[in-house]
């Protein structure tokens, strides 16, 4: 199914999808989406530099209808703005709507943020040297369903943002730290926390580790869902923080040393990628219940620069702490993209379990499998899976449901950037456009993609059907998933001891007893189509 909408400019197109969510009841006819932070750029003559084609353009939430006739109609388009007047707007480079939220960078960090470049004429850039101290880079999206609000992962800071059903930002959750960030709105370099919080102005709440500050420049929280009811949030980073970073910002101590997954000190190599659960039962005070690591696929351990390629590209609710994980490998690889089902039960909470619930637990020394960090948490981004078993911490389990990356598939190079569970079907997914540009890394000139077009897929089978798999600690008391790698949309469930069916153990979850111990426990899971 494809979208062409009408043209930005003469070049640049409608588009950039991030997020997709099906509408419930729909049919499977109704989607979700949010654009990007807007049409942009990456030469490489442009030192630490990303260009903006249309700096006056908005991240604006879609709602689109699959047509029997193989496209996607727009039904609406809601551009996403301020309370009030977002300052960096009075700047005439940024005409429009002076409530309206701009793509560019939030603060003034330059070691993670890009520097902009404003390039309206297509031909030439200038540099900008202000920030919009709401500006956001959108990759993911979830509507309430009690009150028709949404939910934004943004890239940039990295933060959780939250809308009402008329696109107006309610709340900003960031990391630990964030408000003193300088930025600066035209009127002198001030902190971000200056411009959240006054009446007519959302509220900036500092929820999520302090270490998030240290992501990886422009990997920021890359997927976001909610369960039916709307009261429990989960969200996935992008790829692994980088802990030398994050060590200085937030331990204030001795870096992380390199990767243990690799011979290179290379950021390239970190595989541990984070996922928090938010209580959201009162939207306006949500509560951080959860902290988990997933790690991404192992590509290449002497190629750090092919590693640092794996990354998720969205995440959607498959059950109680229960996920589907859409990882997505280099453009022109396409050998290492696929859907898993992942199990948060079973993995280790590091906001809840052990020592690693506070901050001073996670800036003390550590040392697993003959290798010392300066800090325990610098294990938790670059840790073999050796060395979080050492330290006691287990990763969430996961399970292959969807290889994107068999021929005939039809997958290819750019992959959908969102993925959707939707009704009798595995999955959705949709490719990001990226406006129907490209340009070029030497001469920054642009010009139009030879296919522009967003494609929306279907997948009623799968090309691979894995075998359940059980998530968890096999010990007495502590409980089991069963993830049970089908492609149908329901399942029944057996628990078996020594080979014979345990009565009345007929749930996806299974807590072991003492007649467990010491014997061979397996499940058993049946797709009913």
């Amino acid at each position: 199914m494809v979208l062409r909408s009408p043209n930005i400019s003469a070049v640049v197109r409608e588009g950039g999808l991030s997020g997709l969510q099906v509408e419930p009841g729909t049919g499977n006819r109704r989607f979700l989406s949010v654009s990007d932070r807007g049409p942009s750029g990456q030469p490489s003559d442009l030192d630490g530099g990303r260009t903006f084609l249309a700096p006056a353009s908005a991240p604006q939430i879609y709602e689109l209808q699959a047509d029997d006739d193989g496209r996607l109609a727009v039904l609406r388009r809601t551009a996403l703005r301020v309370p009030g007047t977002n300052p960096v707007r009075t700047d005439p480079r940024f005409p429009g709507d002076p409530a309206l939220i701009t793509g560019l960078r939030n603060v003034l960090t330059p070691t993670l943020d890009d520097r902009p470049y404003l390039m309206a004429d297509g031909t030439s850039a200038q540099p900008f040297e202000l920030a919009d101290p709401y500006g956001l880079d959108p990759e993911g999206i979830a509507r309430d369903p009690r009150d028709g609000s949404y939910w934004v992962a943004d890239e940039s800071r990295p933060s959780l943002v939250r809308f009402d059903a008329t696109g107006v930002m309610r709340q900003r959750i960031v990391p630990m730290g964030t408000g003193a960030l300088e930025t600066d709105a035209g009127a002198g370099p001030t902190t971000l926390a200056a411009f959240y919080g006054a009446p007519g102005q959302p509220a900036l709440q500092e929820l999520l580790p302090a270490e998030y500050k240290g992501r990886r420049a422009n990997r920021g929280l890359e997927g976001i869902t909610l369960s039916p009811d709307g009261t429990r949030l989960y969200a996935m980073m992008e790829n692994a923080l980088d802990p030398r970073t994050y060590a200085a910002l937030t331990y204030g101590g001795d870096p992380c040393s390199g990767s243990s997954d690799g011979s290179s000190a290379s950021h390239g190599f970190f595989r541990n990628v984070r996922v928090v659960a938010f209580d959201i039962s009162n939207p306006a005070t949500p509560r951080l219940t959860g902290e988990w690591l997933y790690r991404t696929e192992a590509v290449s351990a002497t190629n750090a620069a092919l590693q640092g390629k794996q990354r998720v590209s969205d995440i959607a609710w498959a059950g109680p702490d229960e996920l589907m994980v859409l990882e997505h490998d280099a453009d022109g690889d396409e050998t290492h993209r696929g859907l898993f089902t992942v199990a948060l039960s079973g993995a280790t909470n590091l906001r809840v379990d052990g020592p690693d619930d506070g901050a001073a637990e996670r800036q003390a020394p550590a040392t697993a499998q003959g290798k010392t960090q300066a800090h325990r948490g610098c294990f938790f981004d670059n840790g073999s899976a050796a060395e979080l078993a050492a330290l006691g911490i287990a990763p969430a389990a996961k399970a292959p449901y969807l290889d994107l990356g068999l021929a005939g598939v039809g997958v290819g190079a750019p992959l959908a950037g969102a993925i959707a569970a939707v009704a009798g079907y595995p999955a959705a997914f949709i490719n990001d456009n990226a406006y129907g540009i490209v340009q070029d890394s030497e001469t920054g000139a642009v010009s139009a993609a030879a296919d522009p077009s967003l494609e929306l897929r279907f997948f009623a089978s799968r090309p691979a059907t894995p075998a359940p798999v059980i998530a968890g600690t096999p010990s007495g008391g502590r409980t089991l998933v069963c993830l049970p790698g089908s492609a149908a949309a329901a399942h029944t469930y057996a628990w078996l001891r020594g080979g014979q069916v345990v009565t009345g153990a007929e749930a996806a979850r299974y807590t072991l007893s003492a007649e467990d111990v010491g014997t061979a426990v397996a499940c058993r899971a049946v797709a009913v189509r």
